[in-house]
């Protein structure tokens, strides 16, 4: 009689759970709600002062970002976020934090228990955001872990772009510490000042156009390239035969490193113009 107690009640417990893996199937493939029944795109708007140098992080955003830079302090935050309902744009905000030395956005998804997701849907609500910035020329800049298009103005100070699932568009950097790793997606970069740290480029699954100014000088390596690296640059031999992933070259007077490894495409370098 135990026995089939014990039976009976695994049974359905094997049935209860496997209708609740039907439902969560059924409710990922079928989607939450129709698509008629979309939210209104949510909007942020905020404008404040932000000091020269100041610390500026952009992280977890699902959609474009762009970043606009001039010589002022003035600082302006422009966010649209869209969800399927109200409840998926109430699970997934973004957080602005800021001082008059840093501004941190960022995107918070909310931790979900199993019977949250079985009653709102599997699929999380496919929240997006898009993210323009008017900054100061003069920042740290940080942006990473972003599903989407990356475009950044001319900046002045150190540069991190990490995780990126989406073409980069940086705009002339003059800094001492740059590094660009994790990139899906083609990657323009222009220098118009090197020196300290250099720059570090690597895990790019994409083409690179790197445009470097006159008066730039580094040390290039070329290491890892799964195509062509061709020069456009004036006085600059790319030293090892054309078929190789290895190469080295002298920019300028040399001194500063430059190194590009771990590249799925081809690279290309070319003087820096007005229109890069």
């Amino acid at each position: 009689m135990r026995n089939r107690t014990i039976i009976a009640l695994l049974v359905i417990t094997v049935t209860l759970i496997a209708g609740i893996i039907a439902a969560m199937l059924f409710s990922a493939l079928s989607g939450h709600k129709p698509a008629a029944q979309q939210t209104r795109p949510a909007e942020i708007h905020e404008s404040f002062e932000l000091a020269a140098g100041a610390n500026v992080e952009v992280r977890g955003i699902n959609g474009p970002i762009q970043i606009e830079t001039s010589d002022t302090n003035a600082a302006e935050v422009h966010i649209t976020r869209t969800a399927r309902s109200d409840e998926d744009l109430a699970r997934n905000r973004v957080i602005i934090e800021r001082t008059p030395t840093s501004l941190s956005v960022r995107a918070e998804n909310s931790r979900e228990g199993l019977w949250q997701r079985f009653w709102s849907g599997w699929g999380g609500g496919d929240a997006k955001q898009e993210v323009r910035l008017r900054l100061p020329r003069r920042i740290e800049l940080t942006v990473r872990g972003v599903n989407g298009k990356v475009s950044t103005g001319a900046t002045e100070g150190s540069l991190r772009l990490n995780g990126i699932n989406g073409r980069v568009e940086a705009g002339a950097i003059s800094t001492n510490d740059a590094e660009v790793s994790g990139i899906n997606g083609s990657l323009n970069l222009s220098i118009t000042r090197l020196g300290g740290r250099g720059a570090r480029i690597n895990g790019v699954n994409g083409a690179i156009n790197l445009s470097v100014a006159e008066g730039v000088n580094a040390d290039l390596s070329v290491r890892g390239v799964n195509g062509r690296v061709t020069s456009e640059m004036p006085n600059v031999t790319l030293e090892g035969g054309e078929d190789r992933s290895n190469r080295t070259a002298r920019i300028g007077t040399g001194g500063t490193p430059l190194s590009i490894s771990g590249i799925n495409g081809r690279v290309q370098l070319s003087p820096m113009t007005a229109t890069n």
